[in-house]
């Protein structure tokens, strides 16, 4: 039943979460297809659709690849191999990753500028300089702001 459950909280899109997650997109299809690290719902129409879940294990799996490991032994359905070699490595801000409420944030800061619209702009960072503690306001907005 959980999976059902899962499947129906399924609803973001590749990009986004290619975005979210820092694997590209063929990347990601390639893992679906040929590890099977995440199983996506799919759409009326066919696109892949992600649940929390998903990004949340898609970004271990990338955490674990960019240290180094295969993907074909990490994308294995057993947790505890990826929690060890998680506890190997020292914990830390990954400043790769960025959360669903950060994306948001710079989404809508991005359509405030756009319209030039400075007065919202500086609305929207105030309310995420409140919403977030300040290392993660700092890493999580400012610093891919500064991408821009």
């Amino acid at each position: 039943m959980s999976s059902k459950v899962e499947k129906t909280n399924s609803r973001y899109r590749i990009g986004l979460v290619s975005h979210l997650t820092g694997i590209s997109t063929h990347q990601l299809r390639i893992w679906e297809r040929r590890y099977e690290a995440v199983a996506p719902a799919r759409s009326e129409g066919g696109d892949r659709l992600y649940s929390d879940s998903d990004i949340a294990r898609l970004r271990t799996l990338k955490r674990l690849s960019d240290w180094g490991h295969s993907i074909g032994r990490v994308a294995q359905p057993r947790e505890e191999e990826r929690d060890e070699l998680l506890a190997v490595h020292p914990p830390g801000p990954n400043l790769g990753e960025t959360s669903l409420l950060a994306h948001r944030v710079l989404d809508q800061f991005l359509t405030c500028i756009g319209r030039m619209d400075l007065l919202d702009a500086e609305r929207c960072l105030s309310r995420a300089c409140v919403a977030f503690d300040p290392t993660a306001f700092v890493a999580e907005v400012l610093l891919p702001l500064m991408r821009y």
